[in-house]
């Protein structure tokens, strides 16, 4: 993947803990493995990698900056030795699953992660010769210095840069092949920003074009997004009796730890299978999922858009997304005529556009004002000394931010599918 990566005394240590070897038992892609055979890496090499590449990005940003004279840092190792730390326990408070049941189920890892490098790991990160605060402060994106922050967390981070490249050599796809020699190559530090110089423009495209098609072809593929919906419901379904996931305050203490320990990808395996031998509606939920039958497509707002955009004389996206919502409540209110139950159906609503590039208007639904923040990608041109967003500068990412592509989906378990369709075909008609 990256060659042969320096892992220093101080951080082997950190590897070697409990805590962080948990992270070999959590998945990088949730779910992905159910689509894409070859998507059972986790998050263990990924926090190396991130370690990794974060250094090399920091060096070389250090060297263009005096080289171009963009800014007048130099090199720190104590800055250095932050960041790597940073970068290796990024993930670490990750959950089962990774982001497959975040937010809908479990709270964002950042979170634990912050928790467990102030407390169970905080001896380590001493001996280290760091302060867990100020590591702490730099996973959840606080940093005086704020390159730092940025090469760990922003549009052009080390973090992308890494899943990218191992996920698509592991899911066996080559959406996510971009020059990352030349982008790393092509770093600097402007006005306390990490930028892009003007001869790496063409690397950060291929790298942001590079994220559109692995969302629109892995991150978000059609069954991928239903395994992780029915988990989801499988979860948070209104009659099991909790989970048995620690807190986030519990994680600091030694019970809490040693029970966040427990809770990985098997774990949760183990519920689903459990619950799977029950007649109860949640346990035939567990059943399709255990058994890798995933709820199918019943209708998008894209289907919807097709016949609504012409009779309203709206754009197709708007129509259908409006469309989509409608008969989401439509079908709500008809489930006991229609002898389905709740825990049948799903809905799935998602921009595939992974970045902000122009401001968008209005955050769409689901969609929170912290994933609206922007962190433009700058391109700094050496002989005038400007920065220019790359939407400004590059036609092929300007074309990108021109049209944000949004979509929501209904699914349904296949043994009521046919009778949802039925259902939804005469309300579009009618």
């Amino acid at each position: 993947m990256h060659g042969f990566i320096e892992v220093r005394p101080h951080e082997k240590e950190i590897i070697d803990s409990p805590i962080f070897q948990r992270l070999r038992r959590i998945r990088q892609l949730s779910f992905c493995y159910l689509v894409y055979h070859g998507a059972e890496h986790s998050r263990f090499g990924h926090s190396i990698g991130v370690m990794h590449l974060a250094s090399r990005i920091l060096n070389q940003a250090v060297r263009n900056s005096q080289e171009y004279g963009t800014d007048s840092i130099r090199a720190d190792p104590d800055d250095e030795r932050k960041l790597r730390l940073a970068a290796l326990l990024h993930d670490v408070g990750h959950p089962p699953f990774s982001h497959g049941l975040e937010k809908s189920v479990f709270t964002k890892h950042e979170e634990y992660s912050s928790r467990l490098i102030e407390g169970p790991l905080a001896p380590l990160i001493d001996k280290a010769q760091c302060d867990p605060r100020e590591i702490s402060n730099l996973v959840q994106s606080r940093a005086k210095k704020t390159y730092l922050a940025k090469i760990l967390s922003s549009q052009l981070d080390a973090d992308r840069m890494d899943y990218l490249t191992r996920d698509s050599r592991f899911t066996g796809v080559m959406y996510g092949v971009f020059d990352l020699e030349r982008l790393i190559l092509s770093t600097a530090i402007k006005n306390d920003q990490l930028v892009v110089l003007r001869k790496g423009l063409f690397a950060a495209d291929q790298f942001l074009i590079s994220r559109f098609y692995m969302y629109e072809q892995v991150y978000l593929h059609e069954a991928k997004r239903a395994f992780e919906g029915m988990a989801s419901s499988f979860a948070a379904s209104p009659d099991q009796l909790g989970l048995g996931y620690p807190t986030v305050d519990e994680v600091s203490t030694e019970q809490g730890t040693e029970k966040f320990l427990r809770c990985d990808d098997e774990w949760f395996v183990d519920l689903v299978n459990k619950e799977s031998k029950t007649d109860s509606p949640r346990g035939k939920l567990a059943y399709q999922l255990a058994q890798r039958i995933p709820y199918k497509k019943v209708i998008s707002s894209e289907d919807l858009g097709k016949v609504y955009s012409k009779k309203e004389g709206r754009p197709m996206q708007e129509a259908g997304l409006s469309g989509i919502d409608v008969l989401r409540a439509v079908i709500n209110e008809n489930m006991d005529k229609l002898g389905v139950n709740p825990l049948d159906v799903l809905s799935d609503t998602y921009r595939n556009l992974p970045l902000q590039l122009r401001p968008y208007t209005n955050p769409f639904q689901s969609e929170s004002d912290e994933e609206e923040a922007s962190s433009p990608i700058q391109i700094y041109d050496d002989e005038t000394g400007d920065l220019t967003p790359i939407e400004n500068t590059s036609t092929a990412i300007k074309s990108l931010s021109e049209n944000v592509p949004r979509l929501s989906r209904i699914y349904a378990a296949q043994s009521v599918r046919e009778k949802l369709t039925q259902f939804v075909n005469k309300y579009k008609v009618g």
